[in-house]
């Protein structure tokens, strides 16, 4: 595989990937960290309506600006226009030093999407861009952890970030940050505490912060632009729920659970007991394959498939010359072969190829190629190579060198 975006990131992607850091660190990164998000881009999105609550936030240590305030809502009550982000709204609490963040930014932003994209097909896990802004002298956030880990790239100025150790071990969506649930060892060494670790974060750099560890960042005497990359891996959990999803479709666990058991004791015993002893001999005798793909499945479908224009990459993205069509693997999120036939998983979705160019498919999305349509050519002939590589274009496989990361 060719880290065309891990490797604009950390200084080792194959290292990286076979065994993330366990604890923070910082990577030197490189100029294309710089040229990910810009204030200037930031601005247009505003400006020219394209920023959306709740997608759009502004907060001072933790404490957020009222969307009211914020958003159109005060001279407009119209349903499409209502949650658009007020510019001058906007403004003011930048002034008052709240900090603005942009959630969901691969979404619409073209080249964080497209970053974003490959990011996730070389680590395999869907990946999101959330941008921060932040005015000099200023915090959004006190101390919090985050329940998957990121990637922060200083984009402009600098931020100062202040990180401590897990006071939640590998934390899910289900034990979100909060002050309340720490015990008394956790807050006071939050508090009074010096922190683990303190890391100056220039323009250019990389934070590299695993999922858990608590961190703050603020600014001084410079205003800061950062993308975090979160990066959504899955889990033992998340596989534990998906086999237990699987077994809905057993019809044995659609049964109907006494009446009053949570209300008796001894009817919860026995029902739990009795749907415990029938996991047990369910997944005894489990068709492991057949569990496997669903898993797989449950797995490719958490991505979004690829980012890809109906109009220009479809329908006119391969009119005329083909020269400059690339192979774009990141449009797959995985794939798999059996007995002559390629299943390419796009998110959602799945195409599927046989005979040669099933073949020839799967080779170009491991080589990637620098000349798809030369290479398509010379294993398939003229016309099967460019029916080829116009079928991967409107699968969002392939796509024009300038519109690729």
């Amino acid at each position: 595989m060719k880290y065309r975006a891990l490797g604009s990131l950390v200084d080792d992607p194959q290292k990286f990937v076979e065994q993330p850091p366990l604890e923070p660190r910082v990577f030197g990164g490189s100029s294309a960290v710089l040229e990910l998000l810009t204030t200037a881009e930031i601005d247009e999105v505003i400006a020219r309506g394209g920023a959306r609550t709740p997608g759009l936030t502004l907060a001072q240590s933790s404490k957020p600006a009222p969307t009211t305030e914020i958003t159109l809502v005060r001279f407009s009550q119209e349903p499409d226009v209502r949650d658009l982000a007020d510019p001058l709204g906007v403004a003011e609490y930048l002034q008052a030093g709240y900090s603005l963040t942009l959630n969901n930014l691969h979404r619409y932003h073209e080249r964080l999407g497209r970053f974003a994209e490959r990011l996730g097909y070389e680590l395999a896990s869907p990946v999101k861009a959330i941008s921060f802004f932040t005015p000099p002298g200023a915090q959004a956030f006190t101390q919090h952890h985050d329940t998957a880990s990121n990637f922060i790239c200083q984009t402009e100025g600098r931020k100062l970030w202040r990180l401590y150790r897990p006071a939640v071990a590998n934390p899910l969506d289900r034990h979100p940050w909060s002050w309340t649930t720490l015990s008394e060892e956790d807050r006071a060494r939050l508090i009074d505490g010096p922190a683990d670790m303190e890391v100056l974060l220039e323009a250019g750099s990389v934070l590299w912060i695993p999922r858990g560890w608590i961190h703050a960042g603020v600014t001084e005497d410079d205003l800061s632009l950062h993308v975090s990359f979160r990066v959504e891996t899955s889990t033992e959990h998340w596989l534990t729920q998906t086999v237990m999803d699987w077994l809905a479709d057993q019809r044995d666990f659609r049964q109907d659970l006494p009446a009053g058991f949570a209300a008796s004791p001894e009817l919860g015993r026995s029902a739990v007991k009795s749907v415990l002893e029938k996991m047990v001999d369910q997944l005894g005798e489990t068709d492991l394959p057949a569990v496997t793909e669903y898993v797989r499945n449950a797995h490719f479908s958490r991505f979004i498939g690829p980012r890809m224009r109906p109009i220009t990459d479809v329908l006119r993205g391969t009119e005329g010359t083909l020269d400059d069509v690339r192979i774009r693997p990141e449009g797959a999120v995985g794939h798999s072969w059996e007995n002559g036939v390629l299943r390419v998983h796009l998110g959602s979705a799945e195409r599927i190829f046989e005979g040669p160019s099933a073949v020839v498919v799967r080779d170009l999305l491991v080589e990637e190629p620098d000349d798809l349509l030369a290479t398509a050519v010379a294993r398939l002939g003229q016309a099967d190579g460019e029916r080829l590589v116009r079928q991967l274009a409107a699968s969002g496989l392939a796509v024009r060198d300038s519109q690729t990361w």
